[in-house]
């Protein structure tokens, strides 16, 4: 992506771009056509966007306190998938599921789990998938991220044009991305900014 950009924009215009990006990896190892085509689809999202109260994790929690409650879904948390293969024996529950205490067949499958998680999945199903090229072409990005508790909101004190600040892009000290989520209302009072977000430039620090 990065030799792309050079290619169109000229070194000193890609510079600029990849040091006011939020998401700087998205320069390192990335197929040119198929990020542009990324963010054609991303762009074309509009409206407000909106986040969850205590995170993005009450998807999962709040997913499963449905299952859970609401039709009595069983939950195997400490069950680590060994293996996910076809099922020859029974038409009607095409796939097998083993677990190093269990066996479970089911119609339908819903695997939620990164590349990494699939490196000791064996079976013909998940070899299946672990050889699809779409699935090769998945690649890590390291990331970090600190978030600051502060004394007190001194964004708070500070206004460009009237208006709060949000967030704040620096190149020093290997930050890159800062986000003031105290302003929102019920995070106020944690005093709280999301200082460091950089990916891959200065993980290794």
């Amino acid at each position: 992506m990065t030799a792309f950009c050079r290619y169109l924009l000229g070194d000193e215009a890609t510079e600029f771009l990849r040091d006011s990006f939020r998401f700087r990896s998205d320069f390192e190892n990335s197929n040119a056509y198929a990020y542009m085509e990324f963010l054609e689809q991303d762009w074309n999202l509009f409206g407000t966007i909106y986040y969850p109260l205590q995170g993005m994790s009450q998807f999962a929690k709040r997913m499963m306190h449905t299952a859970t409650k609401n039709h009595r879904t069983k939950l195997y948390l400490n069950e680590e998938v060994l293996k996910i293969e076809d099922n020859n024996d029974n038409n009607c529950y095409p796939f097998s599921i083993e677990t190093p205490r269990y066996r479970v067949l089911a119609q339908q499958l819903v695997i939620a789990m990164d590349p990494s998680g699939w490196k000791n999945v064996i079976g013909s199903i998940a070899n299946e998938i672990k050889a699809d090229k779409h699935f090769q072409a998945i690649k890590a990005a390291k990331t970090v991220v600190i978030e600051s508790y502060w004394p007190r909101r001194w964004w708070e004190e500070s206004f460009i044009s009237a208006t709060t600040i949000d967030r704040a892009w620096t190149k020093q000290n290997c930050i890159s991305f800062i986000e003031i989520t105290s302003q929102q209302p019920e995070e106020k009072e944690q005093n709280l900014t999301r200082t460091v977000y950089d990916d891959g430039l200065c993980v290794e620090l």
